[in-house]
């Protein structure tokens, strides 16, 4: 099972801005992954459309996002 990595963007910025650290992983045998922040649509262009779906979200939001994102992935045992 390749190892995870989970990519995970700042403030103003869109989880494609991970796209071509994602593909070099992928190529070296990983398992990466770049998650948008709870809210964020699935392109730039759709996230500028629509700012207020992540107007009121708070760094509390942010983090349980995350975290159960991270729970949910695959854990190796080796």
């Amino acid at each position: 099972m390749p190892t995870p990595v989970v990519f995970i963007h700042g403030l103003w910025l869109h989880a494609d801005s991970w796209k071509p650290w994602v593909e070099l992983f992928r190529a070296a045998g990983y398992d990466p992954i770049a998650p948008g922040w709870p809210g964020d649509g699935p392109t730039v262009a759709e996230s500028n459309a629509h700012p207020e779906r992540i107007a009121n979200v708070g760094i509390d939001d942010v983090v349980a996002h995350y975290a159960t994102i991270i729970r949910g992935m695959p854990r190796n045992r080796s």
